[in-house]
């Protein structure tokens, strides 16, 4: 950005001064009578060309207003002064017009710099201090609170048009929030600090032309004709990456449904039926998507870290199998868990707390199956509010891993509840397990899969998981994957038919 503006600083502040160098306090102060009213007198015509004894009088041509100034003035005088309104000529400095007192830029009025920068607004005795607009020969501009540079609240639009709005502290400088408005209507929202600091990115968020509000990273990059990384040489542009989800304001809130017997459809915010988009948006959380990845086992989960997504298919049926790991989510999904307080690492700034752990299965787009460990209701609340359940208490041994060596820990003890209608399955499962395990008792490692046991020494914890299951679509994946495995034995048979 190039600003010639600051080099005229001290030099615009001494012009006019008077012989006898009167301080700021002294100008600030001093009492100037008003002018008359009506058409003031021409004053070489009423007073001669002594400029001391001009009175209540206009100079219509550009006049010297002291013997040390090459500068000229033409406009009203009062007490040998140029004051009120009236037009400077700075010698090789640019030019002047508006509000003066005692031969100071002193009001209103607008500066024109002979680098064709311009600047209109507040003047304080020659200073360019209060409310102000800068209008830049490099096709930058600034409207806001001024004293010499910008100072204080503002907005600073680049050639582009992308606007900055803050707290500034000079040119292209700031702190606090700040909002930097694109042309093509997107909004940024974060913290001024760092933000003009080219090749910088910093972090908040951005607001669509639809409303929709995302995570996204903004960076100040050169334009092609700024030869240096200075802010104050060159014209300066934004670009913003998005790193958010997009596409999540057309997914509202969906009303509590039930099936025919009053089963639940929906845990909080998630609903048997939703999208993978859907489901993505709010957990807040972008799944991986592993389909492609070589050597990916069907349903490897903890090797890779959620949260991930991987797509197979089965049959004629295309299945999506999700796991997510929440460490960080919305606070209406984190309170699914019945994860304490004071371990829910609460992030105000960002809407999220600690979570839990969701697993789930889609069938052609649509979620079929969700898991939630460590749920918030208890079985107590459950069975009060669905009645009597299907009540199954078994014993199982959790693979785990000793030195390199994969056994069996002691056995856990798991109990179930489960409420089930032609439509909707829904489970409670409780016990114990090893940290770091599956969430559930195994019963449904062909849809998850297993990652690397835990380790034998590792704590037991509560293994609480809730279910929710779309019964008739269930059904259509186990037939599925019945089908397959006939379909698999048949080949396995022709394979080895000559054995």
């Amino acid at each position: 950005m190039k600003l010639l503006i600051t080099l005229f600083t001290s030099t615009l502040l001494l012009t006019g001064c008077l012989a006898s160098a009167p301080t700021y306090e002294d100008i600030k102060n001093a009492r100037v009578e008003k002018l008359s009213d009506g058409a003031l007198p021409q004053c070489e015509v009423a007073f001669g060309s002594n400029t001391s004894k001009w009175n209540q009088c206009i100079s219509e041509t550009p006049t010297r207003y002291n013997d040390d100034s090459k500068s000229t003035y033409k406009g009203s005088w009062i007490g040998g002064q140029p004051n009120g309104n009236g037009e400077f000529s700075y010698a090789g400095e640019g030019s002047y017009k508006g509000e003066t007192k005692n031969a100071w830029r002193h009001g209103r009025g607008k500066s024109v710099y002979t680098n064709g920068d311009i600047y209109e607004g507040d003047f304080d005795v020659g200073r360019r201090r209060g409310l102000g607009r800068f209008e830049l020969v490099n096709g930058e501009t600034y409207r806001g609170q001024v004293d010499r540079t910008p100072k204080g609240a503002g907005v600073q639009t680049t050639k582009q048009g992308t606007s900055v709005e803050g707290n500034f502290s000079g040119w292209g400088s700031g702190r606090g929030d700040v909002k930097v408005t694109f042309k093509d209507g997107h909004v940024w929202t974060g913290s001024h600090n760092n933000l003009w600091r080219i090749g910088r990115k910093t972090a908040g968020k951005i607001k669509t032309p639809n409303g929709e509000i995302i995570d996204a990273e903004i960076e100040a990059i050169k334009t092609a004709s700024c030869p240096t990384n200075s802010i104050k040489s060159c014209n300066v542009e934004f670009k913003f990456t998005i790193t958010g989800l997009v596409g999540c304001a057309e997914f509202k809130g969906k009303e509590p449904s039930y099936s025919a017997t009053g089963l639940p459809r929906q845990a909080g915010p998630i609903f048997l039926g939703m999208s993978v988009k859907n489901f993505e948006c709010v957990l807040s959380t972008k799944l991986r998507d592993l389909t492609s990845e070589a050597g990916i086992a069907r349903g490897v989960t903890r090797a890779f870290g959620g949260p991930m997504i991987v797509t197979e298919r089965v049959g004629n049926l295309n299945l999506q199998h999700a796991t997510a790991a929440l460490y960080s989510t919305t606070v209406e999904v984190a309170n699914l868990f019945s994860i304490p307080t004071w371990m829910r690492k609460p992030d105000s700034k960002a809407g999220k707390v600690f979570g839990g752990e969701i697993s789930a299965i889609f069938m052609e787009d649509k979620l079929v199956l969700l898991k939630i460990g460590q749920p918030s209701a208890p079985a107590s609340y459950l069975i009060k509010k669905y009645g009597k359940a299907k009540f199954n208490s078994k014993t199982v041994r959790e693979k785990c891993v000793l030195g390199n060596k994969v056994v069996s820990q002691s056995p856990h003890f798991f109990t179930t509840w489960s409420w089930r209608d032609t439509n909707v399955v829904m489970q409670y499962e409780t016990g114990t397990g090893l940290e770091g395990g599956n969430i559930d008792s195994g019963n449904s490692n062909w849809l998850f899969g297993s990652a690397k046991p835990p380790s034998c020494s590792a704590n037991v914890q509560p293994k609480n998981v809730y279910s929710l299951i779309d019964a008739v679509a269930f059904r259509t994946i186990t037939q599925a994957v019945d089908a397959d495995k006939r379909i698999q034995q048949k080949e396995a048979e022709k394979i080895y038919k000559g054995f």
